[in-house]
């Protein structure tokens, strides 16, 4: 990290475009077995739910851009969008603590995004010893 441009330095710039937190308690209560006389219905619900939000029903979502600049020049090295949703997890997501933490997803999504970026720059410089970002 450097505090002024120079040679040999990039210039990362990015934003948060649109960041949505999880409806917890909806997400929790979604685990919930539905009674046996309703078969599917549950499924049902939950399929057209996701069909008509575009993403898993209660879930987080985040978009950001970003690009990676010459900072000497200002000539546009690198530039990205993306959109990260959270996902439903088997029953076990009914135990797990972040199922109650409305931002766990976008907070997910962020360690993501800051792990790619740590590894594009490390095969970047031509290290050896680069490790991917997790899902």
């Amino acid at each position: 990290m450097v505090d002024q441009a120079g040679p040999d330095t990039l210039q990362l710039s990015v934003a948060i475009i649109d960041a949505q937190e999880a409806d917890t308690s909806l997400k929790a209560a979604s685990y919930v077995p539905i009674p046996l006389g309703l078969p599917g219905a549950k499924m049902a619900t939950m399929q057209t739910l996701q069909h008509t939000a575009g993403k898993p029903p209660f879930a987080g979502q985040v978009t950001v851009e970003g690009k990676v600049t010459d900072a000497s020049t200002g000539t546009l090295v690198a530039a990205m969008i993306d959109r990260r949703v959270g996902a439903r997890k088997p029953i076990i997501g009914l135990f797990e603590s972040s199922t109650y933490d409305a931002w766990s997803d976008v907070t997910e999504a962020e360690r993501y995004w800051a792990e790619q970026v740590r590894y594009r720059f490390c095969v970047r410089r031509g290290d050896s010893n680069c490790t991917q970002a997790s899902e």
